[in-house]
């Protein structure tokens, strides 16, 4: 590489020759993506998924003169759960591969990961699956709840922690729990002085948030959808559009009967502007929860690290998981992490959330590059990217040409840029490009505001991979205010 950019008589021809290609990808690119999002955003909901991208089809084999051939993707758990992604399937017209190891893109929801891993062993770094080994500490309520998290209402799995939580109870005799499934869904009020009859059972026994921000008096919580991309170097990414579940009843209702509100019908309301009147900065509140998203996955970055070693044929961007984050807000506005969800439901929703539900779904597969755009699978955008894309801190370009130790910035430029840097900078530049409802979480906006800033600098979980991607965007910033945020 650092050859063929060093040899000075091939360099024009080789600038022209690219420059072409790069042209002509363009003018595929934008073709097809208007289309594409002319029928994305202006289909109602009758008919959204019925049309098959027909006359994409057609653009394309009269821009290039091939016949279209589709990515795969492969569906690991119950189907009749994930209607929204099987029609934004039919919709970009990806195939489905029965087989899991021969998909471009495993979606897994409750799928088993011992079958997963049975599988996909040998899963390439041109594939992409859904689930990121070692998560576990991250979506499972019996570990989150129970790692004293300040930011986690207190929790314990009963009997495991028997003792100490009537060691609890004895400094904190006036506190409510609730009887939570180890996994999701299933709540009730638990009382702690009551018959204790395990049969060989465990169940999660977690402190009640009882001091709320209500909405009309009733009971809400907020959910942000956020997409990691990679944990090496890590990459997250939120969805800016945060959804708000209410309950259909009074709060005051549940103290008496814990099944009284419905948990199938969600509204979504104007919070911000509710929590200002109160005097509440939501702002501030707001990217408090950013911030508690960042530090558990740092705290977590490790496990899930190590979990990457069981695929050796596996790239940095090949693992990759869409989850949910729920949390309450207490009078003062303050958010507790009440669960992370790595499989959301992406069923049968209400008909009021369904387009918003397949643009979560289509933004998450436009950042993750999955969005067919030509012909041949294999090509994804990131292949368009050129050397010059990824070029910061252009003043020592010419100090780099001369020796790749003359300047500490040089690593960044691409003459002395390592194969696997540019790689997932390639990776990186369309991820930010396709950000759309989206907005990065992490690396750090380079004018971040945020108690976690610290943690890109010295966390001690921090990788190589993560100081050299911190270094580039504030490179990159320099040149393109749009990576500075």
């Amino acid at each position: 590489m650092k050859t063929l950019l060093r040899n000075q008589s091939g360099r024009s021809v080789m600038i022209k020759v690219v420059f072409l290609i790069s042209l002509f990808g363009n003018v595929v690119l934008y073709a097809i993506y208007h289309q594409v999002f002319h029928q994305l955003y202006n289909m109602g909901e009758s008919d959204f998924g019925s049309t098959l991208l027909n006359s994409d089809k057609q653009l394309l084999k009269f821009v290039t003169g091939i016949p279209w051939t589709s990515r795969s993707i492969h569906f690991c758990g119950p189907i009749n759960e994930l209607s929204v992604p099987l029609t934004m399937a039919k919709f970009l017209g990806l195939r489905i591969e029965t087989q899991m190891d021969k998909a471009d893109l495993i979606w897994s929801y409750h799928c088993k990961w011992n079958e997963i891993k049975s599988q996909l062993r040998n899963i390439h770094f041109d594939q992409r699956l859904n689930k990121i080994p070692g998560s576990d500490g991250i979506v499972k309520k019996a570990i989150l709840s129970t790692r004293g998290y300040p930011f986690v209402p207190k929790g314990f799995l009963l009997p495991r922690d028997e003792q100490a939580m009537n060691i609890y109870l004895q400094d904190n005799p006036k506190k409510k729990f609730l009887r939570k499934s180890s996994f999701h869904g299933g709540v009730s009020l638990y009382n702690p002085n009551g018959t204790s009859v395990w049969d060989d059972n465990e169940i999660l026994v977690q402190e009640l948030v009882e001091d709320l921000l209500l909405l009309d008096g009733r009971k809400f919580d907020l959910t942000a959808y956020v997409l990691i991309t990679s944990v090496n170097p890590l990459r997250v990414y939120i969805n800016k559009r945060w959804l708000v579940r209410m309950s259909q009843v009074k709060y005051l209702e549940f103290e008496s009967n814990p099944w009284s509100y419905s948990t199938d019908s969600y509204v979504i309301v104007a919070l911000k502007s509710h929590m200002n009147s109160l005097g509440i900065d939501a702002e501030a509140k707001f990217q408090k929860v950013k911030d508690i998203i960042v530090e558990l996955l740092m705290e977590n970055l490790p496990r899930m690290r190590e979990g990457l070693r069981d695929f050796p044929k596996s790239g940095s961007s090949t693992f990759f998981q869409l989850m949910r984050w729920d949390f309450l807000l207490d009078s003062r506005g303050d958010p507790h992490l009440i669960e992370v969800n790595g499989s959301p439901y992406f069923g049968c929703v209400d008909s009021r959330n369904i387009a918003r539900m397949n643009r979560v779904f289509f933004n998450a597969l436009r950042i993750l590059d999955m969005v067919p755009i030509g012909p041949d699978h294999s090509k994804r955008e990131r292949d368009f990217v050129m050397p010059i894309d990824v070029t910061v801190n252009p003043e020592e370009t010419n100090q780099c040409l001369e020796s790749c130790h003359s300047h500490p910035q040089c690593k960044l430029s691409f003459p002395c840029m390592e194969a696997i840097h540019f790689d997932f900078l390639s990776t990186v530049m369309i991820e930010n490009q396709n950000m759309g409802e989206y907005e990065r979480l992490f690396p750090l906006p380079v004018k971040a505001n945020s108690s976690t800033e610290h943690l890109q600098g010295s966390h001690p979980h921090l990788s190589s991979e993560d100081l050299f991607l911190r270094d580039w965007f504030k490179g990159k910033c320099q040149l393109d205010k749009a990576f500075c945020a």
